[in-house]
């Protein structure tokens, strides 16, 4: 694997707060943007990208269908965080995920719900100040398992499905959906082929992270940038290659790889 640009990303205060103050107010435009284009009819409601995923799941599922020992179909949302996305498509495969077919897993590095949801602090923030939108997630977050771990930790961790019992997510996951979360890792050039390597046979990885979003970042977004391509480049000694037959839109928003 070739390259590590982990030493490039040393801080100096004077350019991280300069840097902080840029991306706070594109982040803040970023969720204003989000949220005006992503309107929905119902907090439940799929649209986009979310509409993709579920359509890969369910293909998944109905291949394995004929198989009583098939492994449940995994989608792991890569430092997902809240997650909303999906909540919004557990809530449509809730079946699936009571049988043990399908497991929905968000990923981060601290996050838990239930500590989230009764803290003190202004929640509100995080579901635009929508009523509707914060009591469907209180209703259906249980429906996601949240794990905590990175690109380097996920393989160790491991759910309880129903029906299934314990099983380790490492070489088990089916699609990784990533968005937005690599603009902040250090070592990229390693840890995008360490999610190419965790997922299960065929195994399918969304890289939604842009160009223009690792430009927004800090320190030396350059060198972020070349250890981000680099990554993706890897990918393939990990036995992933490009995937085509994505629907043009969503090509323009993510990178999209198959293990084959």
């Amino acid at each position: 694997m070739r390259g590590d640009y982990s030493s490039a990303f040393e801080n100096s205060p004077r350019t991280e707060r300069k840097s902080q103050k840029g991306l706070i107010g594109f982040v803040r435009k970023l969720i204003t943007l989000r949220h005006e284009q992503g309107k929905r009819h119902s907090p439940e409601e799929l649209v986009g990208t979310e509409l993709i995923l579920l359509d890969e799941v369910k293909t998944k599922v109905r291949e394995r269908a004929d198989d009583p020992g098939a492994d449940p179909v995994v989608l792991l949302d890569f430092g997902g965080m809240v997650s909303m996305s999906m909540v919004r498509i557990a809530k449509a495969l809730s079946k699936e995920i009571e049988s043990g077919e399908v497991a929905v897993v968000s990923s981060s590095l601290k996050f838990q719900p239930d500590e989230f949801l009764s803290s003190n602090s202004d929640i509100s923030f995080t579901f635009y100040h929508d009523a509707d939108v914060e009591k469907f997630y209180r209703e259906n977050h249980h429906r996601v398992h949240f794990v905590n771990g990175d690109a380097s930790t996920l393989r160790d961790v491991s759910i309880d499905v129903p029906n299934v019992g314990q099983i380790s997510l490492n070489k088990h996951i089916d699609i990784i959906h990533e968005e937005s979360v690599l603009i902040h890792g250090r070592k990229n050039e390693i840890d995008i082929p360490r999610l190419g390597n965790i997922l299960a046979d065929k195994g399918i990885l969304f890289l939604g992270t842009s160009e223009k979003q690792i430009n927004m970042s800090y320190p030396r977004p350059r060198d972020r940038s070349d250890a981000t391509v680099l990554g993706r480049e890897n990918l393939s000694e990990v036995g992933m290659t490009p995937r085509a037959d994505i629907e043009a839109e969503q090509r323009k928003r993510y990178f999209v790889y198959q293990k084959q």
